[in-house]
């Protein structure tokens, strides 16, 4: 009785995907990757967008998260200046150092740095800088 063998599938792996990109033909490859890239911005941006709809929600008059007409005029003057002071604050504790961040520094660190960019805390930063 002869036994029936199962052909050899390839295991799932990010160097066999590597591999595959890299090839001419990788356009179901690419879809895929765009897809999930898509998906996970999406998702990423709503979460932010709630986010801020919730915390807004417990400043604002009425109970409407855009209700900026609604609050005092002294208060619309004082939240945009209150907000750079946070910010000059908590960027200006940084030492010189770690002070380089923006654009210039990530396409310097792409050319330069084989494409390594700066650790956590600095990814960190430049968020908090945006």
């Amino acid at each position: 009785m002869s036994r029936l063998t199962r052909p050899h599938l390839p295991r799932p792996s990010l160097d066999n995907f590597r591999r595959k990109l890299a090839a001419v033909d990788a356009l179901p490859q690419l879809c895929l990757l765009g897809l999930v890239a898509g998906l996970l911005t999406g998702s990423l941006m709503v979460g932010f967008r709630l986010l801020l709809s919730a915390g807004a929600l417990g400043f604002m008059p009425n109970d409407n998260p855009e209700n900026f007409e609604g609050l005092a005029p002294w208060v619309r003057a004082l939240l945009p200046l209150l907000a750079v002071l946070v910010i000059g604050i908590v960027l200006g504790r940084q030492p010189l150092a770690q002070r380089k961040l923006g654009i210039g520094h990530v396409i310097e660190r792409l050319t330069y740095h084989q494409a390594r960019c700066h650790c956590v805390a600095g990814s960190i930063r430049s968020w908090w800088e945006s």
